[in-house]
């Protein structure tokens, strides 16, 4: 009974001292873990004074933003739309290596559909607390009855319920806002 008791002992003494040498190891053995990751999904609506106020659509994002900074790509692909866009802000500054998904999709009964399919390439944690991830996207606009292949686009995330604001070339110089409605957004730094 000893020996066991002895072995228990020996075994937890162990498992401590590995937990100690994990809490103290610098953080580059860390190196496999994104310094954020953004996810959720569900059903937004279009801000009030937006061209598409009273449509909700369906979304979706899985993304990991890495600690690793990259030239930024953003900029330049919305270079063409000029200084009147209003998500210039949204793409200037510093970006990080990130990958993932963001998926919108917008339904209107009886006229068409849009679905937007996005692979995540770089993305910024903002001072405010949000997210912007950016990339290229596959558009599907039924409305216009084309696709549009390897479309930049950007997004801008917040926690919770507070939703996205999305810009892409297609949709032109205004970013879509849109609040949560069902579903909800995590932000989470790691």
């Amino acid at each position: 009974m000893m020996d066991l008791n002895r072995r228990k002992m020996t075994w937890m003494a162990a498992v401590a001292t590995a937990g100690a040498v994990l809490a103290l190891a610098p953080m580059g053995v860390w190196a496999d873990r994104p310094l954020a990751t953004i996810s959720g999904g569900g059903t937004a609506a279009f801000n009030g004074g937006e061209e598409l106020e009273g449509f909700t659509t369906q979304f979706s994002v899985g993304a990991g933003v890495w600690n690793v900074p990259v030239e930024n790509g953003c900029d330049d692909d919305f270079a063409d739309l000029g200084d009147e866009w209003e998500g210039l802000e949204a793409v200037a500054g510093d970006f990080m290596n990130a990958d993932g998904h963001f998926m919108c999709m917008l339904q209107i009964k009886g006229e068409g559909m849009v679905v937007i399919l996005g692979t995540v390439s770089q993305g910024r944690l903002n001072a405010d607390g949000s997210a912007t991830l950016c990339g290229r996207a596959t558009i599907v606009d039924h409305f216009v009855g084309e696709i549009f292949t390897a479309e930049p686009f950007a997004v801008t995330l917040r926690e919770g319920p507070d939703g996205f604001t999305y810009y892409d070339v297609v949709t032109g110089p205004a970013g879509d806002g849109e609040t949560v409605v069902k579903g909800k957004i995590t932000l989470k730094l790691h």
